[in-house]
């Protein structure tokens, strides 16, 4: 009979498993093997199994996005609100939500959860009463974490509350009771109100409750300030009600909001890849920001040459790779630099090339007829490899020196005589 019951439950676990990959895009729900969502179906059934009769198990799993998707419909209640993990894994929802009950958002209730790595895109969300998110609706208890998370320039949050609507950019309410982190997270969205009655609104929390202990780091308020049309009457650049344990810390905003809250700062556009550190310099999800007369610091890749502009094109200077954030946005570039930049090109000092860019540049001047005959060239970094150096008519002669380095030649050609093996460099050809 033990051994029949043990059957019983070795079936039943099986058929949960069965049950789950039908249902989602695989995995088990653990933190190694995580249900996968990767469809707007997939998500129905995620906020549908967190209330549903077994609803302790996939309300505590560990859940992962695999796609951008779109959502219509929110994530847990007040009895059973979502306990687990949700990475994002640097997809995006996009939604829109009406909603004429309090404590809305694409996660309607949570407790001791953890949220990371999603944005939420090309978001509408209308507001008909107090404590809307525009990512949780109310944390309603236990230790939760909100990273690395984003509200893009294309979401937009109307209020409609007459009143005091305590809405927040990410959360509308923190109960107490409850713990919470905020860290490394950008609201750039659109905050709009029907008139000037509407009030009380949020960066980040739309309200505080006392007894509840709250940090957020590293977060930046960067919103559409045009589109920003909330009464600033009793509303806050960041939270709502600072009492109890509350910590801001590296929070910066380029527009306040009501009560004014961190560090005002502009915003360093960028080329991609170019990462930045330093005092007074916060980097969350796809933007960094630094306030004036910070010294940032480019974090430079060998090879690269970078320039920094403001908005009017007026350059800022750059010395030992730093440069002094002004009162204003900037821009910063990275183009390929010149190779003979620095060197002499003799055996004692050669040309470093450390990009396909310089590669591609010795390969230009080598078939405009510059030989490089006595020249030496050095490889700095592994390389890809776009044109052919030399032609029939115009030869390489100098000496190359592929430094224990990777070519790789990627190329599909009819001409004869189609070469990558140069000096001593180690290469991998596809011809």
């Amino acid at each position: 009979m033990k051994n029949i019951k043990s059957f019983v439950i070795l079936l039943a676990m099986l058929a949960l498993g069965q049950m789950a990959w039908a249902q989602f895009g695989g995995g088990s729900g653990t933190e190694d093997d995580p249900y996968i969502i990767k469809s707007d179906y997939h998500w129905q059934v995620f906020a549908n199994n967190i209330i549903g009769t077994n609803s302790e198990h996939y309300a505590s799993a560990y859940y992962r996005l695999d796609a951008d998707i779109r959502v219509e419909v929110m994530a847990g209640n007040y009895d059973r609100p979502f306990k687990g993990t949700f990475d994002g894994n640097g997809h995006y929802i996009d939604t829109w939500l009406g909603s004429s009950d309090g404590y809305s958002g694409p996660f309607n209730y949570i407790e001791g959860a953890t949220i990371k790595n999603l944005t939420i895109h090309d978001g509408s969300f209308s507001c008909y009463n107090q404590y809307f998110g525009g990512l949780v609706g109310q944390i309603k208890g236990g230790n939760n974490t909100i990273l690395n998370c984003h509200v893009d320039n294309k979401t937009d949050i109307y209020l409609y509350y007459n009143g005091n609507g305590f809405t927040g950019g990410f959360v509308g309410i923190i109960k107490s009771g409850s713990t919470t982190t905020i860290k490394g997270c950008l609201f750039e969205g659109n905050l709009k109100s029907k008139n000037e009655n509407y009030r009380q609104c949020a960066g980040f929390v739309g309200y505080k409750e006392d007894y509840s202990n709250f940090t957020m780091e590293d977060c930046l308020f960067n919103p559409n300030q045009y589109e920003t049309t909330v009464n600033p009457e009793g509303s806050a650049t960041f939270i709502i009600n600072q009492a109890g344990p509350c910590y801001l810390q590296n929070t910066y905003y380029s527009w306040n909001l009501g009560y004014i809250q961190g560090t005002k700062a502009y915003v360093i556009n960028h080329s991609e890849g170019i990462t930045f550190s330093g005092d007074n310099v916060v980097t969350a999800c796809v933007r960094t920001m630094a306030s004036e007369g910070a010294v940032v610091t480019i974090d430079a890749v060998e090879g690269y040459t970078y320039v920094v502009t403001t908005s009017d094109n007026t350059s800022i200077p750059i010395i030992n790779n730093q440069f002094t954030m002004p009162a204003s946005d900037v821009t910063v570039t990275k183009t390929a630099a010149d190779y003979a930049i620095g060197v002499s090109g003799t055996e004692d000092d050669p040309y470093i090339i450390y990009t396909t860019g310089q590669l591609d540049l010795l390969a230009s001047r080598v078939g405009s007829g510059t030989s490089y005959s006595g020249k030496y060239f050095k490889m700095g970094a592994d390389i890809t490899v776009n044109n052919m150096i030399g032609d029939n008519s115009h030869q390489f002669s100098g000496t190359f020196d592929g430094n224990g380095h990777i070519l790789t030649f990627n190329r599909n050609t009819t001409e004869q005589y189609c070469e990558i093996e140069i000096g001593r460099a180690s290469c991998r050809e596809r011809v």
